[in-house]
């Protein structure tokens, strides 16, 4: 199964494909008659920085890294799942160390 590699705009949010990549070639100066230029890769929509993106485990929507919980699910996911006591208690039970760390993160930004 081919593993498709997705990216997401630092700047405006848009998704895109690796061969979406806007790449822009600028002449920044001329020395002795020669250009210089600086070539760099962009957002397709807006020109922006982007960085590659990672998929909710649940949902299946694309997020930056940071912006996924743990890593693996997007805040709406992990709310619901959350707010489901059944699953909150099987994933409890199954992998107690990362329930534990998941919920000693959540105290601790209460806290601030």
């Amino acid at each position: 199964m081919a593993r498709f590699i997705k990216f997401i705009c630092t700047e405006c949010g848009h998704v895109f494909d690796e061969d979406e990549v806007f790449v822009v070639d600028e002449t920044l100066d001329v020395i002795d008659g020669v250009p210089y230029k600086e070539t760099y890769a962009c957002c397709p929509e807006c020109n922006g920085s982007y960085e590659q993106a990672k998929q909710c485990e649940h949902c299946g929507e694309w997020f930056r890294f940071d912006d996924l919980i743990g890593g693996v699910y997007c805040e709406n996911c992990m709310e619901e799942f959350l707010n489901d006591t059944e699953k909150t208690r099987a994933f409890a039970v199954e992998d107690l160390d990362s329930f534990a760390e998941f919920v000693y993160s959540e105290e601790q930004n209460a806290d601030v």
